[in-house]
């Protein structure tokens, strides 16, 4: 059970004898109404990780019919999520008759989907929950950068064809012309949101589009590792620098091995990070140049 067993309801709370000074203590907090969890003052970096715990924290309210759904849903499968995570309720769904759960800091929908559980909460499946973040105003990219993660290429949980049926059955739905806008522009295999922003970036410059974290090989044919994005008639690798890859020592050793495989095969490598998402015009002379050198 993800649910943290430090966060529990009042009411069971009081059934199992807690008074109600005890639940009034300082040393637990309120994240929900009806519902205490100990004071911890370890707030998770990442604002994916803080919505996936507020989920954990709303876990004791859920009842029954109801599950978690849309973003929420997709957080708790350890996918990106849509806008801005740090903002969004809990979305909690409707179903088998239940009801939409009417509380500050949750959101109740009625969307008609399968529910699976995960780790023992109830919650949709990542394809239902990115069509429920289309219908609720989803944006392209971030419909992209979903569906890429979604066919990742380790652990995938779709493919482009389950996406495609997915979409066509959403036809009628709110959503469902961005939904198809964006099928076309995903790409397996992706490992990260920051390359699909950074390879949706080079295209909608004018390059050629790179492809997507495929093998790089010796002389010989010898497999050196994976290339995020490669440019293979060029002979150019671009190598996108999330944040964990200066947080673990094991693997930027890994990478920096990696790249100098490849600069000594002939490939050429630019690193680039997260940075240039927002300011381009230095990655893309860089870019620029490797390529015309071919």
């Amino acid at each position: 059970d993800r649910s943290s067993p430090a966060c529990f309801h009042v009411r069971a709370a009081m059934a199992s004898g807690v008074t109600r000074k005890r639940l009034r203590g300082r040393d637990l907090r309120t994240p929900f109404r009806g519902v205490r969890v100990p004071v911890d003052r370890d707030v998770p970096a990442r604002p994916e990780e803080a919505h996936r715990r507020r989920a954990l924290e709303y876990a004791p309210r859920l009842a029954e019919g109801q599950a978690f759904c849309a973003a929420t849903a997709l957080a708790l499968w350890g996918l990106p999520m849509p806008g801005r995570p740090e903002r969004e309720p809990v979305h909690v769904n409707a179903v088998l008759g239940g009801f939409p759960p009417r509380v500050p800091g949750a959101s109740g929908h009625r969307f008609a989907a399968e529910v699976r559980h995960l780790d023992g909460l109830p919650l949709v499946g990542p394809v239902d929950a990115r069509l429920q973040c289309a219908a609720a105003g989803g944006a392209l990219d971030e419909l992209v950068i979903i569906g890429d993660a979604m066919t990742r290429r380790v652990e995938p949980f779709a493919t482009v064809d389950e996406l495609a049926r997915a979409v066509e059955g959403a036809a009628r739905r709110r959503g469902s012309k961005t939904l198809a806008s964006a099928l076309p522009l995903i790409r397996p295999r992706t490992d990260s949101p920051g390359e699909t922003r950074l390879r949706l970036l080079i295209v909608r410059a004018g390059f050629p589009e790179p492809e997507v974290n495929v093998p790089v090989l010796d002389a010989r044919g010898a497999f050196l590792g994976f290339g995020d994005l490669v440019f293979r008639d060029a002979g150019v690798a671009i190598e996108y620098e999330g944040g964990h890859h200066f947080d673990d020592i094991a693997q930027t050793r890994h990478d920096l091995d990696r790249l100098a495989a490849f600069e000594r095969a002939g490939t050429r490598v630019l690193r680039t990070h997260s940075g240039t998402l927002t300011a381009p015009a230095l990655f893309f002379a860089d870019l620029r140049r490797l390529l015309a050198l071919r």
